[in-house]
């Protein structure tokens, strides 16, 4: 398993940290960051369950898949991988982190993301070979690039504790959770569609945070606003086109994510209400 580290090229760099720079008055060290590729198991059906696996020394993080106004997106190429038909991530619920009035979502040190993977021909090695896009902050927050690559053995069929807890961090369902209804008004804003989403359910703890996402990567979700009465969890939001163009948000489309301190829970799609 190897990791290849470095920074994107300067002018943009420049473009994106010259505020917070400015304002420390020092010059900016790159964090010592590792990605890696974890062993996991086979299951019955011939699938593979693996890890990609970042480690971030001194205290720095990195984002969840939807960061919040104060992020930067991951983004990950796996189109180089072997004998790879498909993936998907089972993200653990993120921390919350509010710096400077503005919310993000992400991990500290490390992040443990499970991969399920399903290999063009079941009992061969799976090679992948990734091309990781994030974003870290410590007193700065910087745009990172990092080459990953390790194989998948599937004669392995025991199960990988760490592996394991991190799929078992990954938010409740809308049932688990008890979630009894959910609506959403969609209407048109000053730059694109406002949401507000009623969720009958019971609290996750503390001060709780919403996350909207969409299936459309064109669409930008602005930071939600969540109160809370009793049973019910009001989360609102504007949804913008990136290009400023006109769209169509569907109901079905949508991904509400509710993070409390006690737990999380994701809840697909609402009714019209």
């Amino acid at each position: 398993m190897k990791t290849r580290r470095f920074a994107r090229s300067a002018s943009f760099l420049t473009a994106l940290l010259s505020a917070p720079i400015a304002a420390q008055g020092s010059d900016l060290h790159l964090p010592d960051i590792t990605a890696e590729i974890v062993q996991g198991w086979t299951r019955a059906d011939g699938s593979m369950v693996g890890a990609l696996r970042i480690s971030m020394a001194g205290g720095w993080k990195t984002y969840w898949r939807t960061p919040g106004d104060g992020g930067i997106p991951p983004r990950m190429d796996w189109s180089q991988s072997r004998n790879l038909k498909g993936m998907s991530a089972v993200w653990p619920a993120p921390e919350v982190f509010v710096d400077n009035g503005m919310t993000s979502f992400g991990f500290v040190d490390e992040l443990m993301l499970p991969l399920i993977v399903t290999p063009r021909k079941n009992g061969r090695e799976v090679e992948l070979n990734g091309f990781l896009q994030i974003g870290v902050c410590k007193e700065v927050c910087i745009p990172y690039s990092l080459d990953v690559s390790g194989s998948l053995d599937p004669s392995q069929t025991k199960i990988v504790a760490p592996i394991a807890a991190a799929m078992a961090e990954q938010p409740y369902s809308a049932k688990e959770a008890q979630v009894r209804k959910v609506s959403c008004r969609i209407a048109p804003s000053d730059d694109g569609l406002a949401v507000s989403a009623v969720i009958d359910m019971p609290s996750t703890g503390g001060r709780e945070f919403a996350i909207i996402e969409t299936t459309n990567p064109e669409l930008w979700v602005q930071e939600a606003f969540v109160t809370r009465e009793g049973s019910q969890l009001t989360v609102t939001s504007d949804v913008i086109h990136v290009e400023q163009a006109p769209f169509f948000l569907q109901r079905s489309d949508m991904t509400i994510t509710v993070i409390g301190t006690d737990y999380a829970v994701e809840i697909e799609g609402c009714q019209a209400g």
